[in-house]
């Protein structure tokens, strides 16, 4: 079943930096290839932030369908809501830089060294307590 965008937008951080794994042995800086429509996925990562590990949600570029170039990060104030974004799909929606009409978005881009709008393009699906106990694979009935 398909569906529409869900109209959640959120920012993709840091996407002109080449550090944090943001950058290939075939790119110089991996967000720099962004373009409108790409697909992105975020994932829930653990990175070194000044010697110390630290949660990030990561995005990475979607090619062939296959998870490929680290582009940027969410903003850090969403981590408390990484359950909700991890491997969940996104599209690229509008891409912030120098030549950005809008001065505040303008400012937005170089105070956060790349940044692009996304848009979820997957529903989040959950199950009800009845398909998860059908769903099981244990032989033993599930206890109440």
């Amino acid at each position: 079943m398909a569906f529409h965008p869900s109209g959640i937008t959120l920012d993709i951080v840091g996407i002109n930096a080449n550090d944090q794994g943001r950058s290939c042995e075939i790119h110089k800086c991996c967000g720099a290839v962004l373009e409108v429509d790409m697909v992105i996925r975020l994932r829930t990562i653990q990175i070194l932030v000044n010697g110390k590990e630290e949660t990030a949600i990561a995005a990475y570029r979607v090619s062939g369908g296959v998870d490929s170039c680290r582009v940027g990060f969410a903003r850090r104030h969403l981590l408390k809501y990484k359950d909700d974004y991890d491997a969940r799909l996104a599209q690229v929606l509008e891409i912030f830089n120098d030549t950005t009409e809008n001065p505040s978005d303008r400012m937005k881009a170089h105070r956060n060294r790349g940044c692009c709008q996304v848009v979820f393009i997957e529903a989040e699906y959950r199950l009800t307590p009845e398909k998860k106990r059908q769903k099981t694979d244990s032989p033993v009935a599930p206890t109440k």
